[in-house]
């Protein structure tokens, strides 16, 4: 096969994407479906974080397949610029087109950094619409299969805003429908993370106006998250909350707040968000909150002598049952392992949210709490240990052990913290 300068092609900005979807929205599954609804939600709130508006409607209408998204931004500027091009087009016809680039200023912290996800979302969808109505205008595209031209009318508009409706491509999603119950989870989420911002969720049934059904708006933010996480669990110590302002001013600006508190659950339950955007897969963020966690509890413990001078509570026994809400906000832009954000990977993060916590001042009260439940579980955990090192002996032997390997197995340790000893005679 000849391999000459015929060979090279270049894919279209939609050819690229629907090629490779999984560099952009994971795959095209329900997960993928959901984060088209997400990147242009993400563009609404980055809108209302940055002052524009105090709404953002979500609609679902079940027959289509179409999902409409409101807000009173704004609106997408969508004149010609002075490359002669739509800026309305560049949104979501242009990869790495926007307003919200490390130096602009239109933005102090957004969420939608990379400059895509418009253009995703039209790539991935049959049919889109978009209306911007600002002061000076308003502006209707009318995309299908990728594909638009502005209609612009001039005139001043009180009431400004962008609407977004669009059907995703069933050749691409198979027939994968909206998730009501996911979408509403995550409008709750970012309701949570924007205090003042309202979120509505409504569905719009055939033959019927769209119906309400969920409405989030909050003022207490992650203490909110907080208690709705530790609804139904054992609660062992009370919640604490913090907000820590790093390097105020600054290009390098973080803007931190968590809230955490002991349940009565194995392992650690963090919810981790950067500018707004829940991060499952964790991050840098994380790992800095971690290790700076279990610094400050044992510089705590040492101060109150419940452990001595060179000796430390190991980070995982310290974190056993620590259920932690975080959220980052930071003007630098934020890097992500894949464009679905799942996953902070700027490493500035890591040493902010690691100072954040080692500013927090507990009181004594707080410190006793806390570091008693430590306690329990360091010596749950050398308990543990004391049963598997008797275990081994009792397996393995040796020349002083030949009494113990041949002990009824019934006679092992306990392998918990509780138990009861009954004496009898024979078996």
């Amino acid at each position: 096969m000849a391999y000459d300068e015929n060979s090279i092609r270049q894919l279209s900005w939609r050819e690229g994407i629907r090629g490779s979807t999984g560099m952009y929205i994971g795959a095209c599954d329900v997960n993928g479906l959901h984060h088209l609804l997400e990147e242009i939600v993400c563009n609404a709130m980055d809108e209302a974080s940055a002052g524009y508006g105090d709404c953002i409607e979500v609609t679902i209408v079940p027959e289509s397949n179409m999902a409409i998204v409101r807000d009173h931004g704004r609106g997408v500027p969508f004149r010609k610029n002075k490359d002669g091009q739509y800026a309305i087009l560049s949104v979501y016809q242009g990869l790495h087109a926007g307003g919200k680039f490390e130096g602009d200023t239109a933005y102090k912290s957004a969420l939608g950094l990379n400059g895509v996800g418009g253009t995703v979302t039209n790539a991935l969808s049959s049919w889109m619409h978009v209306i911007s109505v600002r002061e000076d205008g308003e502006c209707e595209v009318v995309f299908k299969n990728g594909e638009g031209l502005p209609i612009i009318k001039d005139g001043p508009h009180k009431h400004t805003g962008t609407t977004v409706s669009f059907i995703p491509d069933d050749t691409m999603f198979k027939g994968i429908k909206w998730d009501i119950d996911l979408i509403k989870e995550k409008l709750q989420y970012h309701a949570l993370l924007n205090n003042g911002i309202r979120f509505r969720l409504l569905v719009e049934e055939k033959g019927h106006e769209a119906k309400e059904i969920a409405n989030f708006y909050y003022t207490n933010g992650i203490k909110d998250m907080l208690s709705l996480k530790a609804e139904g669990e054992k609660v062992i110590t009370k919640p604490i909350y913090n907000k820590v302002e790093i390097a105020k001013g600054t290009p390098d600006e973080f803007i931190i707040e968590y809230a955490f508190q002991y349940i009565d659950k194995p392992g650690e339950h963090f919810y981790a968000f950067t500018n707004g955007g829940y991060n499952p897969d964790e991050g840098t963020h994380v790992t800095g909150f971690r290790s700076g966690f279990t610094s400050l509890i044992n510089k705590k413990a040492k101060e109150l002598e419940f452990i001595k001078e060179g000796e430390n509570f190991d980070g995982s026994i310290i974190r056993r049952g620590l259920l932690c809400i975080l959220s980052v906000k930071m003007v630098q832009r934020p890097q992500f392992a894949e464009q679905t954000k799942l996953k902070l990977t700027s490493p500035e993060a890591r040493t902010a949210c690691s100072q954040a916590i080692g500013k927090l001042v507990l009181t004594k009260t707080q410190a006793d709490e806390i570091i008693k439940k430590v306690q329990v579980e360091q010596k749950a955990e050398d308990a543990a240990k004391r049963a598997k090192a008797a275990a081994a002996k009792v397996v393995s032997g040796g020349k002083n052990l030949n009494t113990l390997r041949d002990m009824p197995e019934k006679l092992s340790d306990c392998p918990d913290r509780h138990g009861e000893l009954f004496i009898t005679e024979g078996e």
